[in-house]
């Protein structure tokens, strides 16, 4: 039988799905006894083998030299393997688990493409690199008040990297301490690249990401023309369509309700910026008759990022980010998810 490349494609994917489930069962159950499951190789060969190992505690000693030595071992790499395309706060926070994660394991982070959901972006497909957007140069990593300071590389920044032994561990699964000292790379298998609980709530390790030169001289470009401000985010589009999780959000990020909730809390005398992702560029123009108002569109150098052949929405996103942070008041979609006190538009939670 023949199956067309639908079918073929459904049928990979239901073989790939229950193969992973019965590994993770047989892992589990080698974990009872004290071993766990690793694929181990050299880059550049395409022959991997499974190897069953024997567990060893912890990570306490690798994660205490990173930070007396005030760096990671330059030599070791640990990245992930993701790949699923989502926004670029979904792909931040793949990066810091990955960070975090590589510290604990005194190894030098490689950096992932970023993967950006195209509906994001106009239907367009963005191909770039991460320095775009952040400062690899200068990101943090702190624990219990001590901090190092990385500069993480991509993959093709790592030299003889074809030649490097690579192990890789699957999503659940621990790294091993034996195996942690003998490989050059460890991938872990991670789709979403999110929180893996059963991983990561023992890595107590914060990670700080600064904008990137592009981003800060963007912002400061407009925050010289926009001087002292108030900023709104306004969020709707997709998440008019989540009704169980906001369902009130049509009538209060409707344009009376904008309205009335801008008249009591800012006042007239101070320019507002409106960052928000709602495509009527004229949503707003019941704000134009008491405030001076002001949305990406009225900056050519914003402007110039997403109306063009070649549209980057995410850049745009992380410039408008630092924009509403530096605002003298700012008035969030949602509540605190944590139940910090902050202003918002909406009584349900979320983290715009």
């Amino acid at each position: 039988m023949v199956f067309g490349p639908m079918r073929h494609k459904k049928y990979t994917f239901l073989i790939e799905r229950i193969l992973y489930a019965i590994r993770i069962k047989v892992s589990r159950f080698l974990e009872l006894f004290g071993f766990t499951i690793l694929t181990v190789g050299r880059r550049g060969f395409d022959k991997t083998s499974i190897r069953v190992a024997r567990a060893q505690p912890g990570r306490r000693r690798a994660v205490f030299e990173a930070f007396k030595a005030g760096s990671v071992n330059p030599h070791k790499y640990f990245t992930i393997d993701h790949n699923i395309p989502a926004g670029i706060d979904h792909q931040k926070e793949a990066l810091t688990w990955l960070i975090a994660e590589a510290v604990s394991l005194n190894r030098t982070p490689i950096l992932f493409p970023p993967l950006f959901l195209s509906n994001h972006n106009y239907g367009k497909k963005v191909h770039t690199r991460w320095d775009k957007y952040i400062d690899v140069t200068n990101i943090t990593a702190t624990q219990r008040g001590r901090s190092i300071r990385l500069n993480v590389p991509a993959q093709e920044e790592i030299p003889n990297f074809c030649n490097l032994s690579v192990a890789r561990v699957s999503g659940e699964d621990r790294v091993m301490v034996s195996d942690n000292q003998e490989y050059d790379i460890i991938i872990r298998e991670n789709r979403s690249g999110l929180k893996i609980p059963s991983v990561h709530d023992i890595i107590k390790i914060e990670v700080n990401f600064s904008p990137s030169s592009g981003v800060v001289c963007h912002y400061e470009s407009v925050s010289q023309k926009l001087k002292r401000y108030n900023c709104i985010h306004v969020r709707r589009t997709d998440k008019l369509e989540a009704l169980e999780q906001h369902p009130d959000l049509v009538r209060e990020t409707g344009k009376a309700a904008v309205l009335e909730t801008v008249s009591q809390l800012l006042s007239k005398n101070i320019p507002i910026y409106i960052m928000t992702d709602e495509k009527d560029k004229h949503y707003f123009d019941m704000l134009r008759k008491d405030y001076t108002v002001y949305q990406y569109f009225d900056f050519p150098e914003l402007k110039n990022i997403v109306e063009n052949e070649s549209p980057d929405n995410f850049f745009l996103y992380e410039i408008e980010k630092l924009i509403f942070k530096n605002a003298k008041i700012k008035i969030y979609t949602f509540k605190d998810p944590m139940g910090k006190p902050r202003l918002s538009l909406s009584q349900s939670v979320g983290w715009t």
